[in-house]
C-alpha cells in the first residue's frame, strides 16, 4: 500500500507506514485488490525525480568536477617538477590537461551512475538515481550514451534540460536519447515498470521544443560572431601605419642601431616580430625613452582588441572618437635583477590621423606602490620567481640595456632556457639571464 503522506510502499496489511509511521487507508485483503500503483497514477508519478532536483544534483556535481578537475591541474604540474605549476600548467600542458579532464568528467558520471548506487554523488545527496525504462541500472555503455548526449542538450539553448519540467515522466532531451529515468531512491524496479506516467507534454513534444531551441542557440552564435567581427572591422589597421606626429618608422621593425635608442626623436619597434599577429603586436618607441630616477619611461602604443573603440565611446560619450583610433600608454619601468615592474602615468586616445582625442594622467608614487604591491602578492601566491620575457616591458629594458653596451638592438632575445624549478643550478641560470636585461648607464 502507498504512503499518501511520503509516498513509501506498504504491505497491504500494514496499519502505518513503515517509514514515516503516518496511518494508511484501509487494508486490502482481497486476493484481487488492485495494484495501488494503477489506483493512484498522481502519486506513483511523484516517483520520478523533479526538475528542482535534478538541478540541486547538477550543481554539486559541477562543484564536484571543478574541484577535480583543478586537483589534475596541480598534479600534473608537480609530477612535470615545475614550481610554477598553478601559473604555467594550464598554458604549457593545456591540451594533455584538456583531454584529461574530458575523459575524468565522462568517467565520473559514467562509471558512477552505472554502479551499484546508479548515481553521482550530487545525485546521491539528493536521493535519486539514473535507472532504464524498466526501472534497472543501467549498463556503462548506456551511461556513456547519456553523457555525450547532454551535448546535444546543452546545444539547444539549455531547452534540452529545461523539458525535464514538463514531460510526463520528468526525462530531458538526453534521458530521452538513451532511454533513461531519473527517479527518487525509494524507487522499485516492479514500482517503475508499472508507473503510469504524470501530466505533460509528450517526448514528441519535447524534441520539438529541444529542436527549436537549437535553433536559437545557432541564431545567437551567428548574430555574436557577426556583432564581434563588425567591432573588428570598425577598429581599423591596427598595425603599426598609424601616422603619429614624430614617427620615423612606419614599416615593422624589429631592429635599430644604438644610436636612435633615447636619442629623443620617436622610433617605434614592435614587440611581436610577426606581422600576422597585429592584435597582439605592441609597439614601443625606443626613440623617446627617457630616465626619470630608477625608473625607464616609454611610450608603447596597443593594438585595439574588439570593442576596445565601443568601450571608449560608451565611457566619454561627450567625445567624437573615429573609427582606427588606438591607445597610447607612457608607462614607468623599473628595470629590476630579478624581474621588471612596470605602471602606467598617462593614457592617450590617439585618432588615425595623429590627433590626441583624450588624455588620463596618473600618480607615479601611488601606481609604482600598486605595481609592486602586486608583484609580490602574485608572487607569494604563485610561489613564481622573476624572469624576463618577450614582451613589451621586456623589450624596455633590453633596449636600454644594449644602449648602455653600445649594442644595437635587436628583438627578441635569446630563447629563456632557464628550468622552472628553484634548484641551485636554476636559480644561477635564471640571474646570468635577467642580468642582460639590466641597464648598467643612466639614460640622457
Amino acid at each position: 500500500m502507498l504512503c499518501s503522506n511520503c509516498h513509501q510502499q506498504n504491505e497491504e496489511t500494514a496499519q502505518s507506514c513503515c517509514r514515516c509511521g503516518g496511518p494508511l487507508s484501509e487494508p486490502r485483503t482481497s486476493d484481487h485488490a488492485p495494484d495501488p500503483l494503477e489506483t493512484h497514477p498522481a502519486e506513483a508519478a511523484l516517483l520520478y525525480a523533479g526538475f528542482w532536483r535534478r538541478l540541486a544534483a547538477l550543481i554539486l556535481d559541477m562543484l564536484i568536477v571543478t574541484i577535480a578537475v583543478f586537483l589534475v591541474g596541480a598534479l600534473i604540474g608537480l609530477i612535470a617538477g615545475d614550481s610554477l605549476w598553478l601559473l604555467i600548467v594550464y598554458i604549457s600542458y593545456a591540451p594533455l590537461i584538456f583531454l584529461l579532464d574530458g575523459i575524468l568528467v565522462w568517467l565520473y558520471f559514467a562509471l558512477m551512475e552505472s554502479s551499484g548506487k546508479q548515481a553521482t554523488l550530487g545525485k546521491i545527496a539528493i536521493e535519486i538515481k539514473v535507472v532504464d525504462l524498466n526501472g534497472n541500472r543501467v549498463s556503462f555503455g548506456r551511461a556513456t550514451g547519456r553523457y555525450f548526449a547532454k551535448l546535444v542538450s546543452g546545444l539547444t539553448f539549455s531547452m534540452g534540460y529545461v523539458v525535464a519540467a514538463f514531460t510526463k515522466k520528468k526525462q530531458a532531451l538526453h534521458d530521452i536519447m538513451a532511454s533513461c529515468l531519473v527517479v527518487r531512491n525509494n524507487a522499485g524496479a516492479e514500482q517503475i515498470l508499472h508507473l503510469k506516467p504524470g501530466k505533460g507534454m509528450s517526448n514528441s513534444v519535447a524534441v520539438i521544443l529541444s529542436a527549436a531551441g537549437g535553433l536559437i542557440s545557432a541564431g545567437v552564435m551567428v548574430v555574436t560572431a557577426l556583432f564581434f567581427y563588425q567591432i573588428h572591422q570598425s577598429t581599423g589597421d591596427p598595425s603599426g601605419s598609424l601616422a603619429m606626429p614624430g614617427t620615423v618608422n612606419a614599416e615593422y621593425t624589429i631592429s635599430a642601431p644604438s644610436s636612435v635608442i633615447g636619442a629623443g626623436e620617436s622610433y617605434w619597434v614592435d614587440s611581436n616580430p610577426d606581422p600576422e599577429f597585429t592584435l597582439i603586436n605592441a609597439r614601443v618607441d625606443i626613440g623617446t625613452m627617457r630616465q626619470v630616477g630608477d625608473e625607464i619611461e616609454v611610450q608603447i602604443l596597443w593594438p585595439s582588441a574588439p570593442g576596445d573603440l565601443m568601450s571608449w565611446r560608451a565611457t566619454h560619450p561627450d567625445i567624437k572618437i573615429p573609427d582606427g583610433s588606438q591607445s597610447i600608454e607612457r608607462e614607468q619601468v623599473v628595470c629590476g635583477p630579478e624581474d621588471m615592474v612596470s605602471f602606467m602615468v598617462e593614457s592617450t586616445i590617439v585618432a588615425p590621423d595623429g590627433v590626441r582625442i583624450l588624455r588620463r594622467t596618473f600618480n607615479p608614487a601611488e601606481e609604482r606602490l600598486k605595481a609592486e604591491t602586486s608583484d609580490k602578492s602574485m608572487r607569494a601566491m604563485f610561489r613564481t620567481p622573476g624572469g624576463y620575457s618577450p614582451n613589451p616591458r621586456s623589450l624596455v629594458c633590453w633596449a636600454a640595456a644594449r644602449k648602455c653596451e653600445g649594442k644595437d638592438f635587436s628583438w627578441p632575445p635569446p630563447p629563456n632556457n632557464t628550468p622552472l624549478e628553484y634548484s641551485e643550478r636554476a636559480t644561477r641560470m635564471r640571474a646570468e639571464y635577467n642580468r642582460m636585461f639590466v641597464p648598467t648607464c643612466v639614460l640622457k
